[in-house]
């Protein structure tokens, strides 16, 4: 992301350069899937599963709404 924040990098982009920052976030979503469950086979302890999965909800739950709000 950060080679591709710059003014020259979003001239030549254009309306490409807010969807390849975008690509980020679906990015980082696939990588704390993976790990989560990655983290499933390797865990013995079933309260630490759900305390992960549940703060991984909230996490996308708030940002989800913060981005809501700041839409309307």
């Amino acid at each position: 992301m950060a080679a591709t924040s710059n003014n020259k990098a979003v001239r030549a982009l254009g309306r490409n350069w807010k969807r390849l920052h975008y690509l980020a976030y679906v990015a980082l979503a696939l990588v704390l899937a993976h790990s989560f469950n990655i983290g499933l086979v390797f865990m013995k302890n079933d309260a630490v599963k759900i305390a992960v999965g549940a703060l991984a909800l909230s996490v996308i739950l708030l940002r989800w709404r913060g981005r809501r709000r700041a839409q309307e």
